[in-house]
């Protein structure tokens, strides 16, 4: 029996971070981008680009029963694994990985798959898929479960959860922290979101940013800070990170307006001889119900919608906002963008902001 006391070396398991989205958020980007990352590959979308997104990468693809067995061999050799140079390890997908075991499980003449595959072979399923992370995190690299998500609607309610062949794909939550989602913002790009959400299966870490833009390698050593610095970044060697969608928007605001883009005076007079048009009825009383459907704080967008000249100073609602103001709004008041453009009203528009500024 093995004995655990003072006298026992600490050994700290090393970040495993489930990462999943939709098709072509970016996941294989990031994860693969950067360092010398070994990649097990199912998917043949992420084979293809490896090379293209990291020379240096190292990338083994099974295509077997038999090769998932060899992995187990490779994993199971540090010294195997330390000659590569690695720093991290990242499969690439669980999706495709648990799609492709019925395939691998064939009768060896290929004539049919084994019947009745999701009642008799699912433990055989379950164990491959599994025993495959499991033998990754026990490698002591870092590494990267990613998945692809797919929409499931319960109730009334649509939910973005990781898809895969059976069940065991909704394990793996519980089995990698933290769980991150890779999404495609209009206003920032592509990032990495952390940030607890009743429609999408996120669990983020206390000490890490709820968005973030850096590399996979700098997420990873935030994830893995020891206990003493995680409060204070700058302690770590790491640059403070944002922590919010609001901090990153406010970051990008305030770049903006350090480095204001010039304006010319034709521009300006040409701006200056339009005529405004004003928004009809239906569509205030739209944007209106728009404001209250999303918890939009009204002075804070009057002071933005102020800013970029669509509405008068002196303006008591939005009935005189501009059309080219409502064009816009729209597009920021909708449920897939409203979390950023809150943050950004907040850190620029809120009282303590203009009193700022």
């Amino acid at each position: 029996m093995l004995v655990i006391d003072s006298n026992t070396p600490g050994t700290a398991p090393k970040p495993s971070i489930f990462l999943h989205g939709v098709t072509g958020a970016g996941k294989s980007t990031w994860a693969t981008k950067g360092g010398r990352p070994l990649a097990i590959l199912t998917e043949p979308k992420a084979m293809s680009i490896l090379r293209l997104v990291n020379p240096d990468a190292v990338g083994l693809v099974p295509q077997s029963t038999k090769d998932v067995m060899d992995l187990f061999q490779i994993l199971g050799d540090p010294e195997r694994l330390a000659k590569r140079n690695i720093d991290r390890i990242v499969l690439d997908s669980f999706t495709d990985l648990t799609y492709s075991l019925p395939q691998w499980m064939k009768d060896p003449s290929g004539a049919q798959v084994l019947l009745k595959m999701e009642i008799q072979e699912f433990g055989d399923l379950k164990n491959y898929a599994m025993a495959l992370v499991k033998a990754i995190q026990l490698t002591g690299y870092p590494s990267i479960i990613i998945a692809r998500s797919t929409v499931k609607k319960v109730g009334r309610v649509e939910k973005i959860v990781p898809d895969g062949y059976g069940r065991s794909v909704e394990e793996l939550p519980g089995k990698c922290l933290p769980t991150v989602e890779a999404r495609f913002d209009t206003e920032l790009g592509y990032l990495i979101d952390t940030t607890p959400d009743e429609c999408s299966q996120r669990c983020g870490l206390p000490w890490v940013p709820q968005v973030f833009k850096g590399t996979a390698l700098e997420f990873l050593e935030i994830v893995n800070t020891p206990t003493d610095t995680r409060q204070d970044p700058k302690a770590a060697g790491l640059s403070a990170p944002a922590e919010t969608i609001g901090d990153v928007v406010a970051n990008v605001a305030q770049a903006i307006k350090d480095t204001p883009a010039p304006v010319s005076q034709a521009t300006s007079d040409f701006v200056d001889g339009l005529d405004a048009k004003f928004i009809s009825q239906e569509d205030w009383q739209e944007l209106t119900q728009r404001m209250v459907d999303h918890k939009v704080d009204h002075d804070q967008l009057k002071s933005y919608c102020i800013t970029k000249g669509w509405l008068k100073p002196e303006a008591q609602g939005f009935n005189t906002l501009t059309t080219e103001g409502w064009q816009t709004l729209k597009k920021h008041l909708t449920e897939d963008k409203i979390r950023a453009f809150r943050g950004f009203l907040i850190a620029n528009h809120s009282k303590g902001a203009v009193k700022a500024a």
